[in-house]
């Protein structure tokens, strides 16, 4: 489960929020997730924990839990018959 997130996957999940009319505040309110921490989600980063040093890749643990919230999102706005979930 530790191999690296393609980079396209996180573009993937930004124009996923977009073509859903989602900002990252209505997001945020249905996932439980910060809007900063989705920005910083959709650059495939996780902020810095001390001032100075630079962002970290996204864990792919966090990720998987980050496009499951998502997927639910979209079964909430779709009907539960659609397809299988694709950002």
């Amino acid at each position: 489960m530790n191999t690296p997130i393609p980079t396209e996957e996180f573009e993937r999940a930004r124009q996923w929020r977009f073509r859903r009319g989602l900002t990252m505040r209505e997001l945020s309110e249905q996932i439980g997730y910060s809007e900063p921490a989705i920005s910083w989600f959709e650059r495939g980063l996780v902020p810095p924990l001390e001032a100075g040093r630079k962002p970290k890749p996204v864990n792919p643990k966090a990720w998987l839990r980050y496009r499951l919230l998502c997927e639910l999102v979209e079964r909430r706005l779709r009907s539960p018959n659609t397809k299988p979930f694709e950002w």
